[in-house]
């Protein structure tokens, strides 16, 4: 079995020569498509927490999770940030890549609370505080209205 394979592995990479099929080889890598990918999904359960997970997410544990998921997504997208700002030198640091990762996570609570101004009034003025957090939590459901 495994000679018949070698027919087949010689003629996959005849045609990597031939039409491409390899990211920038011999050079750099590009950002991956699959890493971009897990990131998305990462960036689902770190901003609508419990509605991309298997299990329940407890109040308690919350605050350790966010750290946790943020830390996971930080280090992930800071890999496929650093490659894309070093395309054409991919040895030379560009010091560009802290202050976009920086300026993506600043932006998260906002992405979270975008649909806060459409949020639904209640009846009794409530605090600043908890306005914020029902807005963040109406807009963070993915059932509620666009």
């Amino acid at each position: 079995m495994h000679q018949s394979l070698s027919l087949y592995v010689t003629e996959l990479l005849d045609s990597y020569e031939r039409v491409g099929g390899l990211n920038n080889r011999d050079s750099h890598n590009m950002p991956s498509k699959r890493a971009v990918g897990q990131i998305c999904e990462d960036l689902l359960q770190l901003l609508f927490p419990g509605f991309h997970d298997e299990d329940a997410v407890h109040h308690g544990s919350l605050a350790d999770l966010t750290t946790e998921r943020l830390a996971r997504v930080m280090a992930r997208l800071a890999d496929q940030v650093r490659k894309s700002v070093r395309i054409g030198n991919p040895k030379k640091p560009t010091g560009k890549t802290p202050p976009i990762i920086e300026q993506f996570c600043r932006s998260l609570p906002a992405v979270c609370c975008a649909k806060k101004s459409s949020s639904p009034t209640p009846s009794s003025k409530p605090s600043a505080s908890s306005a914020w957090r029902t807005g963040c939590t109406l807009s963070a459901h993915p059932s509620f209205p666009a």
